[in-house]
């Protein structure tokens, strides 16, 4: 593995070859330039969450020796135990510009990858509040929460059932990259689902469009499908999943 400062002191022996065609200097940085730069994207249909300007596309990696030779050398105190280095922003965002490189990439996908786990830890405990919230106002209140919600709904998008409380209930703000799974809080049970947690839910059910399986069944309906066919069991009653 090549050490940072032989990496670096290689980049910019390559700067400086007259026969590299697709290296440039700007001011002091270099710039390593898209072999196939990738085309301009259109803007998204008005009204819709593609509804965004599109970012201006650079013309290849911006590579910032001198803030990468610095930053190298702040870690390397620590690192080596030669006292505590002070890393800025400058040095890290250097970084990320160098990450920006098809053959790299290695950060953006750890900061994906960190984004999408702590979108579900949150969501996992946004359901255990919920559940634990629906338990204790009871079946009796929730129902009339569900009744008081039955009008029609004044937000752009409307309602749907909610996964933790199955009612009707659920108002959705938006949806997903693949517009099937929505965003939003319910307004029996206040569980709230967060955009990257729609995301990992749209993605999810995307692919389960793939395939012929069944779609998944509220919890809760299944819980009191199997108690309600003990005998003597009560008849069906709001929020089955039937609403």
């Amino acid at each position: 593995m090549f050490p940072a400062s032989d990496l670096l002191k290689l980049i910019k022996e390559k700067a400086q070859d007259p026969t590299a065609e697709s290296v440039v200097t700007e001011g002091s940085a270099i710039l390593i330039l898209d072999q196939h730069p990738a085309p301009v994207l259109p803007a998204g249909t008005p009204g819709t969450i593609f509804d965004i300007e599109p970012r201006t596309r650079p013309r290849g990696t911006r590579i910032d020796v001198n803030a990468l030779e610095e930053g190298d050398q702040q870690a390397a105190r620590s690192r080596h135990g030669r006292g505590q280095g002070v890393l800025l922003s400058a040095h890290v965002m250097a970084l990320l510009d160098l990450d920006g490189h098809q053959s790299l990439q290695v950060l953006g996908e750890r900061q994906a990858d960190r984004f999408r786990e702590s979108a579900l830890h949150a969501d996992v405990d946004f359901r255990s509040r919920a559940e634990a919230y629906l338990e204790r106002i009871g079946e009796d209140e929730a129902e009339r929460r569900a009744d008081a919600a039955a009008s029609p709904s004044i937000f752009e998008h409307p309602r749907e059932d909610c996964p933790v409380c199955c009612y009707e209930t659920f108002q959705v703000d938006g949806y997903d990259l693949w517009g099937r799974v929505g965003h939003g809080q319910c307004l029996v049970c206040a569980y709230a689902r967060s955009p990257d947690a729609a995301d990992d839910e749209g993605f999810a059910a995307h692919l389960a469009s793939l395939d012929s399986s069944p779609a998944p069944t509220c919890p809760r309906v299944q819980h009191k499908a199997v108690a309600e066919a003990q005998p003597g069991s009560p008849s069906p009653g709001r929020g089955d999943g039937n609403r």
